[in-house]
């Protein structure tokens, strides 16, 4: 499936645009290095960490050595709120990943479900990201 920003000549809002990278996940084997890029550009909850030179420089310096994890990992820390890893783990042929927010409050949280460990977590940070709670997003 290709990336579009276009569907049937109208451009994709914002939340149509997360939903066809969610989609387009659940139906590869792995996250690739642009749905980690696409998901640094949309989600709102990044935008300071977008907006931080330092912080960009360190994410793409990691994006570009291919530490796919590490990248992922400072995400979570440079979101906001900032978004702490609860649980990964690998059962069957599946990983699952649980992000909350790192506040007392753990309402802003998230959850996925990849074969890949990278697509896993991208998918809980999407998930929290979006405000939709701790959904659990399958591959």
């Amino acid at each position: 499936m290709q990336t579009s920003i276009f569907r049937n000549g109208q451009p994709l809002t914002v939340d149509e645009r997360i939903d066809e990278l969610k989609e387009r996940l659940a139906e590869l084997p792995k996250a690739g290095e642009h749905h980690i890029w696409e998901a640094f550009t949309l989600l709102e909850t990044l935008s300071t960490c977008r907006q931080d030179s330092r912080d960009r420089r360190y994410f793409r310096e990691a994006m570009d050595t291919g530490a796919y994890l590490e990248a992922l990992l400072f995400l979570l820390s440079r979101a906001r709120p900032a978004l702490e890893l609860q649980h990964l783990s690998f059962s069957g042929s599946l990983w699952s990943c649980r992000v909350a927010a790192s506040d007392s409050d753990h309402s802003l949280c998230g959850a996925g479900m990849h074969p890949d460990r990278c697509a896993a977590i991208l998918l809980a940070l999407v998930s929290a990201s979006c405000g939709r709670g701790a959904r659990s997003l399958h591959a």
